[in-house]
């Protein structure tokens, strides 16, 4: 075995959320981002982006970028050393346990952000293909075909609700509506 690879020592981070929380960042999520007035120039509108999936930001501004480390070396101009003495990360060994529920977790919330797009995208095509169907009917209704009508209307409305919910909603929300579609919890 490569003596290289085994004295590679990595580090586990703190949470990029969490550390710029305590830096005083002020973020507002948009979707899966999160979004604030850069802290590391001068600006009016928000143009720092974070992602948390990835544990990394970047500021659409001065161009910086980088992780929960780089971003303590760049705010108080630290050496990599001193960023890691900021942070409380001790040069210790990995902890495996930890890197197998993290990729664990990046499966799950892989699978569960694929899930969301193709529900929201069947959801969109269900949606424009029953107002098609609404509009397509014209006067004289038959009793009958008002009846009908007045049920898709119904489901037209179920569904905006469900598409309302996938598209403008917190992630709570939705992976509600993912447990009770898929049957979880019951």
């Amino acid at each position: 075995m490569n003596t290289a690879l085994k004295s590679y020592n990595p580090i586990i981070k703190p949470d990029i959320l969490a550390a710029l929380q305590r830096e005083g960042v002020i973020l507002r999520q948009k979707g899966r981002a999160f979004w604030a007035s850069c802290p590391l120039h001068s600006e009016k509108t928000p143009s720092f982006k974070v992602d948390p999936e990835r544990q990394t930001f970047y500021c659409f501004g001065c161009r910086r970028h980088g992780d929960v480390i780089a971003f303590v070396m760049e705010r108080h101009g630290l050496t990599f050393r001193e960023a890691l003495t900021y942070l409380g990360i001790e040069n210790s060994r990995i902890d495996y346990v930890q890197v197998r529920k993290n990729k664990e977790r990046r499966a799950l919330i892989g699978s569960f952000r694929a899930w969301e797009k193709e529900r929201r995208d069947e959801l969109a095509t269900l949606l424009r293909a029953c107002r098609q169907v609404i509009a397509s009917r014209k006067p004289p209704l038959s009793e009958t075909e008002l009846e009908a009508l007045a049920l898709l209307q119904g489901e037209i409305d179920y569904l905006e609700y469900l598409y309302d919910i996938l598209c403008n909603r917190d992630d709570r929300d939705k992976y509600e509506l993912f447990k009770e579609e898929l049957g979880y919890g019951e």
